[in-house]
């Protein structure tokens, strides 16, 4: 391994883990990023979690560290049919750790063969890095080469970047694991010549042309730029499906040498890694922000702390963008400037940020004397998350259809105009109250011009829902979309790492669980703030299934049901159920055969059930829908 980098390199590591201060103007709070203490242990609470309503999401495994990453991280969950029904099936991977098991371990995990199931992606034992402790690391299905159709994942042990190949066949790690390694905790992509190139905080690329035997150092982030100065952060890197686009997007504190100091910086390849250049997406500053890069919104963000960047590049060479537009602003229909915490979105071909969240969503305050933090009101955020918050987006493979989706406030009754929901604190010595948040969502069907309003992806009340990742590519057929993701459910809210660096952020738990979700076709909306406890739709039972399976719900009140089937193309094929039901809990079996589905025999695949509940009241007695979709696997 070349290191004409070493000496740059152990200054930026030295700055990454320097805990920046808490930094306040009169006016507007200017919070800075804390970097949390990784691997310290914290006071453990023997609440076992208890959600209030059933999640339709699958448990993937727990763990205790809640916490997912400072600013930005490398793809989490990748697409490949396992189980070889014709569909395809998530792989995975997160971090997990335990009150008695304290060490760190990056877990592969994969949703298929009707089960979820997870294992230590990396050597358990103290041999190959020297550790049994390892995290912060990403996913990717291997096309090409002489490792295609195996998943490969980095991770980082020790302060230096490891790699561990799956078997998708028999869904076990190859051995004897790698041992070779590089510093940082590491992003990759692997090209379809079998070539890898990886890049992390420490700015460096590194490329492997011999399969991870070696990696070469190539060259800095933003090299070639005198107008660009280095500076620590997370960096992923993402690349179009036919390896010809490759990039990366930071945001930098001090960065640029003239104008604000502080942005977002994209730097890439069009030419599948021959050529590389960069150029500013943004720029901002806790001190004087600049206005005029929101085409909806007077906003101006400070681009630097909590810009929690994802992105994604689509086969069509655009790179998409969203990121925390934490800043200053004047919110729409107002006056006065005060802080704004939208979640925005940028792409290569338009260059323009907008704002996707719902304006009433975007102030610090909820209007009934809770504010995000500040003044003489508690910090009532978790860790990092400051606002509408870790925003993740994915695409069709042409970039058509583009899908964001972000943690941002619970509400007590309807969204953007009640009562945030608040965490009382669990009156541990670190207690404190912190807000519960829902994850949201918004899309846009014409490339990332327009989006759609903003609606709750999942949203079960006392549940503290945070850290939305989805899987880079959405399965798309102009009328079908297909987005799978993961996401955590926090036991304890607040983020327990940052316990003795932030006041006020309460226990960790063994209880908090990493989860898997998928949005299908129809947003699984809310109108009018109904409440999603108010019916639930539940998984089907035996499933998969040949030949016949039973389907359970139920309803609070009384409302106009409908139950239908569709095929994985979107295909209606049976319509179970279109009547009034009274408040009650139902059950109806689905034959695939004959009798329900309406068809003689159907074939062996995905199907997906849907319920859409009409005219159900909601709390302040106003009518909607709601609809719910699950997925069951037909095996003959």
């Amino acid at each position: 391994m070349k290191t004409k980098y070493l000496p740059l390199l152990l200054i930026l590591i030295s700055l990454l883990f320097t805990n920046p201060s808490i930094a306040q103007s009169n006016k507007l709070v200017i919070e800075k990023m804390k970097i949390p203490d990784h691997q310290s242990m914290k006071v453990y609470s023997n609440e076992k979690y208890n959600s209030p309503a059933i999640s339709p999401g699958e448990e993937i495994f727990n763990t205790e560290y809640d916490y997912m990453c400072n600013n930005a991280i490398g793809p989490l969950i990748d697409l490949v049919d396992l189980d070889g029904d014709g569909s395809l099936d998530p792989i995975m991977t997160q971090m997990q750790r335990l009150s008695f098991h304290p060490n760190r371990s990056q877990q592969f995990a994969y949703n298929a063969f009707g089960l979820v199931n997870h294992f230590n992606a990396f050597d358990p034992t103290n041999g190959t890095s020297g550790s049994s402790t390892y995290g912060w690391g990403s996913i990717q299905l291997c096309v090409g080469g002489n490792w295609d159709g195996n998943a490969l994942l980095f991770a980082n042990s020790n302060g230096q970047s490891w790699h561990s190949r799956i078997d998708l066949t028999n869904l076990v790690p190859i051995t004897p694991y790698p041992t070779t390694s590089f510093p940082g905790s590491p992003s990759f992509v692997y090209l379809q010549s079998g070539r890898i190139i990886v890049n992390s905080f420490t700015l460096i690329y590194y490329s492997s042309i011999d399969y991870g035997e070696t990696f070469d150092s190539l060259f800095m982030f933003g090299d070639g730029d005198p107008n660009f100065i280095p500076y620590p952060a997370e960096i992923p890197i993402f690349k179009s499906d036919d390896d010809t686009v490759i990039a990366s997007v930071g945001g930098f504190e001090g960065c640029f040498p003239t104008g604000n100091p502080d942005g977002l910086y994209w730097y890439g390849s069009t030419d599948a890694g021959n050529t590389w250049y960069g150029f500013p997406i943004g720029y901002g500053s806790g001190i004087n922000p600049e206005y005029g890069q929101i085409i909806n919104r007077d906003y101006a963000p400070y681009f630097t702390n909590f810009a929690q960047i994802n992105y994604n590049v689509s086969n069509d060479g655009v790179t998409h963008v969203v990121a925390n537009g934490y800043g200053q602003g004047v919110l729409p229909g107002t006056s006065d400037t005060v802080n704004v915490f939208p979640i925005l979105y940028w792409n290569s071909n338009h260059q323009n940020w907008i704002a996707i969240t719902d304006p009433s969503t975007e102030g610090p305050t909820d209007g009934f004397g809770n504010y995000v933090a500040g003044g003489s009101t508690v910090r009532l955020y978790s860790g990092n998350a400051i606002g509408q918050a870790y925003p993740s987006v994915a695409t069709s493979a042409d970039g058509q259809f583009v899908f964001a989706a972000w943690q941002g406030f619970e509400y007590t009754g309807a969204v953007g105009s009640s009562e945030w929901n608040i965490y009382p604190g669990d009156g541990s010595p670190n207690s404190g109250p912190i807000y519960y948040t829902d994850l949201y969502y918004a899309f846009s069907n014409d490339y990332g011009v327009t989006w759609a309003d903003p609606s709750i992806l999942k949203g079960d009340a006392d549940v503290m829902e945070q850290f939305p990742y989805l899987a880079r590519r959405i399965e798309f057929d102009g009328n079908v979309a297909l987005v799978h993701y993961i996401y955590q459910e926090d036991a304890i809210p607040g983020c327990s790492i940052f316990n003795g660096q932030i006041a006020g952020q309460n226990s960790s738990s063994d209880d908090t669980r990493w989860m898997y979700d998928y949005w299908f076709n129809t947003p699984p909306s809310v109108e009018d703030n109904i409440s999603l406890s108010e019916f639930t739709l539940e998984q089907n039972y035996p499933n998969p299934f040949n030949p016949s399976t039973k389907i359970s719900w139920q309803s609070a009140v009384g409302s106009w049901q409908t139950l239908k089937v569709y095929d994985i193309l979107g295909n209606e094929v049976a319509t179970l159920v279109n009547e009034y039901r009274p408040a009650g809990k139902y059950e109806i079996e689905f034959d695939s055969h004959s009798g329900l589905s309406g068809i003689k025999e159907l074939p062996s695949g995905v199907y997906f059930y849907q319920l859409l509940v009409s005219a159900l009241q909601s709390k302040d007695g106003k009518a909607g829908n709601l609809v719910q979709t699950r997925k069951m696997v037909l095996l003959k």
